[in-house]
C-alpha cells in the first residue's frame, strides 16, 4: 500500500511554526521525506535557498580558456561543477501559473507553465 501527501505553504516557516521544540529540525525532517516537488514562486530568499537545495544539484563540466594580451592562448582548463536543478534566483522570479517540478523516484525535473484559462 502506497501512501501520498500533498503538502501545500506559503512559507518554510510555516512548517515549523506550532513546533516548540526545535522547529528547524522538523522543517528538515518533513522536507527530506518529500520525493516529489512541485515549487511555485518564493519571495522570501532562505525559502528559495531552502527549497533550492532540497531539490539538489547536477553535475556540470566548466571548459575556461586562458588569454592573454595577445588574445586567446589556445591553453584551457576543465574543472566539474555542481549547480541546482533550480537556482535560489530562479525561484525567486517565477511567474504567474510558472513552477518547477521535480519527480526524484523517476528521476524527472522541469520548468513548468500552466496554462491560465
Amino acid at each position: 500500500m502506497d501512501l501520498h501527501t500533498i503538502l501545500t505553504i506559503q512559507s518554510i516557516a510555516d512548517l515549523g511554526q506550532k513546533v516548540e521544540r526545535n522547529p528547524d529540525l522538523f522543517i528538515e525532517q518533513v522536507l527530506a521525506n518529500c520525493n516529489v516537488y512541485c515549487v511555485h514562486g518564493m519571495n522570501n530568499a532562505n525559502d528559495a535557498g531552502v527549497l533550492a537545495r532540497s531539490i539538489g544539484t547536477k553535475k556540470r563540466l566548466e571548459i575556461t580558456s586562458q588569454l592573454s594580451s595577445d588574445g586567446v592562448t589556445g591553453m584551457r582548463s576543465a574543472r566539474n561543477l555542481r549547480e541546482f536543478l533550480a537556482h535560489p534566483d530562479d525561484i525567486k522570479t517565477l511567474g504567474v501559473g510558472e513552477a518547477f517540478y521535480l519527480d526524484k523516484p523517476n528521476k524527472k525535473f522541469a520548468r513548468v507553465k500552466i496554462k491560465q484559462l
